[in-house]
C-alpha cells in the first residue's frame, strides 16, 4: 500500500526496479514523509517461484507452509531464515536479477 512494490506469490515484496532484492526497516524522522500510491502491478503470469519450491507450489493444500520451510531450513542445517529458492528463481527485470548466486 505504501508504492513500494507489490507482495508476489512467494509473499515478499517485489520492486518494480530491483525485484525481490529490497529488506525493509524502520525510519525515525521528524519530518514528513509524502505518502503514494499503491502500485497495481503484479506477477502476473509468472510462477517461477512456484515451480522453484514445492512448498510455495503447494501453499495452498498446507496448513502453514511458512513452518513446512522452516523445518525445510533445519533439515538443511542452514541458520539463515529462508533458502533462498524462491527469490533465486523471482529475477523479474530488477538491476540485481543476475547478481543472485544462491
Amino acid at each position: 500500500m505504501g508504492g513500494v512494490g507489490w507482495r508476489g506469490r512467494h509473499e515478499l515484496i517485489i520492486h518494480p526496479v530491483y525485484g525481490p532484492a529490497i529488506r525493509l526497516a524502520s525510519v525515525v524522522t521528524p519530518q514528513p514523509i509524502t505518502r503514494t500510491q499503491p502500485l497495481n502491478q503484479s506477477c502476473g503470469g509468472c510462477h517461477a517461484c512456484e515451480d522453484a519450491c514445492k512448498f510455495l507450489k503447494h501453499k495452498d493444500k498446507l496448513d502453514n507452509y511458512r513452518e513446512q520451510c522452516r523445518r525445510y531450513l533445519n533439515y538443511l542445517g542452514l541458520e539463515d531464515e529462508v533458502c533462498g529458492k524462491c527469490i533465486k528463481a523471482c529475477v523479474r527485470d530488477g538491476v540485481y536479477a543476475a547478481s543472485f548466486n544462491l
